[in-house]
């Protein structure tokens, strides 16, 4: 796994009218956005890996433990590891100890946490 350029996942969710979400065009809903920063000071979305696990195909969630918190769960570690077995083995605890924690619209999880905490699991390799 290389994850030593990734800096921190960071969501912002605002309710508004939006044009790009599956409830459809000019529909009220609360858009949720995740980004990926890296260490170089560049950013991506992330992805959201429903060809591994399609817990919440219209996006993802935190604050409590549903399907979007669950599609996060496994999208961060996917992303953070590029193991797919070792996020199917954790995603669900880190949902638990993590997302369904988070109670602001914006937040910011640090990559050291992340790996500190999937190294109470798995050694991880450099």
């Amino acid at each position: 796994m290389d994850n030593r350029n990734i800096e921190s996942y960071s969501g912002s969710r605002n309710a508004f009218s939006c044009n790009s979400c599956k409830t459809g065009s000019g529909a009220f809903c609360r858009c949720s956005n995740v980004v990926v920063y890296y260490d170089n000071h560049t950013r991506q979305q992330l992805h959201h890996f429903l060809e591994f696990v399609n817990h919440s195909p219209t996006g993802f969630e935190w604050g409590y433990s549903g399907s979007g918190p669950s599609q996060l769960a496994f999208a961060m570690l996917m992303d953070f590891t590029h193991d797919k077995e070792l996020a199917l083995d954790l995603y669900q605890q880190f949902k638990i100890d993590f997302i369904s924690q988070i109670c602001d619209d914006q937040w910011e999880i640090k990559s050291i946490k992340i790996r500190e905490w999937i190294g109470r699991f798995y050694s991880l390799k450099e």
